[in-house]
């Protein structure tokens, strides 16, 4: 233990972001292992979601009550939850509805710390203890376990990807010399449109944020451009794919 601490210590760990991480993993997870398997299953995230043990158990008689196969459930979402599933059921050879609830515990518990991580960037600005007081306040409503449960109808993955491109994005706009955190931005974002139509609405100012920012280099970045739209591209390619 001791022996972990100093390398903990060598690798420079922020113990105040650390002890924020596991409050929020804490806060989060103790009520979704006290509820068990109770249900809680959103309507309309069944079929997509839970498709994957149909895939994996094809005998399994399972109430439809919408075309939920192939891949692409409906035209205005997509199913990358499925991967998720998929890869879960297919470790654990075993399903239930406490398995799901914790593998969206976990997305919800990404989210939220990629929150934190969001406004404590030196870009953004925002004091590290204001933004421990935020995310605590919000992994401990009771509306953040609704979420969970509910799998906030398949957008938790999307708001994972939107945070984590936004982040990157901000970085890059600090240090220009970082391409690759831009194209990664833009294909996180492209992940976020196949998980919920909703999410192409931030593209304009990605978009935006993304020329504003190349005006003030001085050399032409025409082959970024290229490049991030066609990260872009390749994240919404799941569409075409499945």
């Amino acid at each position: 233990m001791i022996l972990g601490c100093e390398m903990l210590k060598k690798r420079n760990v922020n113990w105040f972001d650390l002890t924020i991480c596991c409050a929020v993993t804490i806060l989060i997870l103790c009520p979704i292992l006290k509820m068990g398997n109770l249900p809680g299953l959103y309507l309309d995230a069944v079929n997509p979601d839970y498709a994957a043990v149909q895939v994996l158990f094809p005998r399994e008689n399972q109430e439809k009550w919408m075309v939920s196969w192939p891949w692409l459930t409906q035209i205005y979402h997509g199913n990358i939850n499925i991967l998720l599933t998929l890869a879960v059921v297919f470790v654990t050879r075993t399903t239930s509805v406490l398995q799901h609830h914790i593998l969206y515990s976990v997305l919800c518990i990404a989210c939220i710390i990629l929150l934190y991580r969001l406004m404590t960037l030196r870009e953004i600005g925002i004091s590290k203890n204001i933004a421990a007081g935020v995310v605590l306040i919000t992994a401990a409503m009771p509306s953040v376990l609704t979420l969970v449960i509910t799998q906030y109808y398949m957008e938790l993955f999307g708001t994972a990807c939107i945070l984590g491109g936004t982040i990157r994005f901000f970085q890059w706009k600090g240090n220009p010399e970082k391409r690759l955190w831009i194209i990664v931005s833009y294909l996180l974002f492209g992940l976020a449109f196949y998980s919920y139509f909703n999410f192409v609405f931030f593209l304009p100012f990605l978009a935006a944020g993304t020329v504003l920012r190349l005006r003030k280099v001085e050399r032409r970045q025409g082959g970024l451009l290229i490049q991030c739209g066609v990260c872009y591209l390749m994240g919404c390619s799941f569409y075409w794919v499945y």
